[in-house]
């Protein structure tokens, strides 16, 4: 339970130092201003990386022995965080942070023996490396690593949601290879990056900075060669070409076109794929979304071939940088641009007249508030389903309505919510569990497909139509969704912790918007899915409690 326990530990202390440095940005004015390269139109602090670094040690510094090799990371960390947030505060020139970046990684590969001694297998044989070989690759790719990832911090959400990516495999590998005292501060570093991107998606309330962007890319590179070049591990180290796939083809590509074209190797420019997205017409979010798909892609490919030789893992990573490279490349030169035009849209206006706001927006809404009222109510009382002494906890649930009722205050709209979302999961997981007949798809039954229909149809048109800025997909929801899919696949055997099943993930997306669909009602009306919620609750608890006589 160690590596959970460091996963929300550092996840609230990550959100507890951010609130007291936005505090501490804002007393004493430490802003990032607008200007040249930068995408954000008002100042924005620089401080997050600093409070990431202090997240994902804490759990790092309790549970961790501190050998001679976590000693060497964690100086390394706190070297270049350091240099980072001066960087952030004061402008510091390329070759000091090069030489800070440099020091760090010659801590980690000579003092801490973080080494690249194996190349994986090629041709059937594998590839060992002699140590005055393996000390300078060691040093160039940690190097390398962390000025990829620094680079890919353009744009807000960007470099934390890849990390996301990246330290989520790099956990896996861990937990396969029996790697426990890794599993800690990988946990502990996942943990301070979802806490950060509470506040880092588009439009951010603070920045990573380069201490942030250094501290992920120094992390990620040395424990990625911890990983693969662990002791009796079949893992091939080309493994981590998938593991950085994005960051490293953005880097590659980047500085293959300012060698070609003669320009400065270390000056800032908009040659990033972040950038090119832009440019060929897409919004900063979808630019975020695109990238995050990009990086889904290769984390998917590198857990499938996480066992696979050097040579064919290689053959991957080269065709996939290839079809980007190329492929963005096309689409410049031949001058394409992303088109927001839906045909539909107009269509459907044009024919329901005065009529539009009222079938596009209003039914749509109650629409999921009469589907979903129907469901609370109704499945508690026909399902099979086996309620337990667990099901009496949700008798909560009318408990804690009835006091913001009377009581209203600040934190009832929260509760609310959280209870309709309560119910909606229990009453999901009773239907999925006792779903069985002939009249069942995928384990669910047919009913609940076209309940499932209605309500994802209904909520496409409300985000559609209604242009709320509040009831929007963010980046940051597609990479909740993206991360919840790979647990639903993942094999039990591999992550022992993912029990939930891609129709009751799909379930819990789609109610999940409905829902706040349906929260657009007025009170007067609102109530009646409170009401239903209320009445849910009730039948469960209750049933749970006669199960138990």
């Amino acid at each position: 339970m160690q590596p959970f326990i460091a996963f929300f530990l550092a996840l609230f202390s990550t959100i507890i130092f951010i609130n007291l440095l936005l505090k501490v940005a804002k007393r004493y004015n430490l802003y990032d201003r607008p200007g040249g390269r930068k995408m954000h139109r008002k100042p924005v602090p620089r401080l997050g990386g600093v409070a990431m670094a202090a997240g994902a040690s804490l759990p790092t510094f309790i549970w961790i022995d501190l050998n001679t090799t976590f000693k060497s990371v964690l100086l390394g960390i706190g070297a270049l965080a350091l240099m980072g947030l001066v960087d952030d505060l004061v402008t510091v020139r390329w070759h000091k942070k090069l030489l800070v970046q440099a020091a760090a990684a010659l801590l980690v590969v000579v003092y801490g023996g973080v080494q690249i001694n194996s190349l994986g297998f090629w041709a059937g044989n594998e590839i060992l490396i002699p140590q005055y070989i393996a000390i300078p690759l060691t040093f160039l790719f940690i190097l390398g690593v962390t000025n990829a990832i620094n680079l890919s911090d353009g744009l807000d959400g960007l470099a934390a949601g890849l990390c996301i990516f990246i330290f989520g495999i790099l956990t896996v590998l861990a937990h396969l290879l029996g790697l426990v005292n890794y599993m800690v501060p990988l946990a502990a570093i996942l943990g301070s990056i979802w806490g950060f991107l509470r506040f880092n998606t588009h439009p951010a309330t603070i920045f990573m900075g380069d201490a942030g962007s250094y501290f992920l890319g120094f992390s990620a590179a040395v424990f990625g060669v911890m990983c693969t070049q662990s002791a009796h591990t079949a893992v091939s180290p080309a493994i981590l070409l998938l593991v950085l796939g994005v960051p490293i083809i953005d880097t590659v590509y980047v500085i293959a076109e300012r060698i070609l074209s003669g320009s400065p190797l270390f000056l800032p420019d908009r040659r990033h794929i972040h950038f090119r997205l832009m440019q060929i017409g897409l919004s900063h979010k979808e630019a975020v979304m695109t990238i995050y798909a990009m990086q889904a892609g290769f984390t998917l490919s590198a857990f499938y071939m996480i066992f696979y030789p050097a040579s064919t893992i290689t053959a991957v990573f080269l065709t996939a940088g290839v079809i980007i490279a190329v492929g963005l490349k096309l689409v410049e030169k031949k001058g394409i641009t992303f088109q927001r035009k839906w045909v539909l849209e107009n269509y459907l206006k044009s024919f329901l007249g005065r009529y539009s706001d009222t079938m596009l927006i209003n039914g749509p809404v109650y629409i999921c508030m009469v589907v979903l009222s129907g469901y609370f109510t109704i499945v508690p009382v026909t399902t099979s389903y086996q309620f337990d002494l667990k099901g009496m906890g949700i008798l909560i649930i009318p408990a804690a309505f009835l006091i913001c009722f009377f009581n209203p205050g600040k934190w009832c709209s929260l509760i609310f919510r959280m209870g309709i979302y309560i119910v909606a999961i229990t009453v999901t997981m009773a239907t999925l569990e006792t779903a069985h007949g002939p009249y069942t798809y995928y384990g669910m039954p047919l009913w609940y497909i076209v309940m499932l229909s209605i309500l994802a149809a209904c909520s496409v048109l409300f985000m559609k139509f209604s242009k709320k800025k509040n009831f929007q997909l963010t980046p940051l929801d597609l990479l909740i969704f993206l991360v919840a899919l790979a647990f639903s696949v993942t094999p039990s055997d591999i992550m022992p912790y993912t029990s939930l099943s891609l129709p009751a993930l799909s379930s819990i997306v789609i109610l999940s918007y409905s829902i706040e669909t349906a929260l657009e009602q007025a009170n007067p009306r609102r109530n009646a899915l409170l009401l239903a919620t209320v009445a849910g609750s009730l039948i469960i608890g209750i049933r749970s409690a006669l199960s138990l006589l």
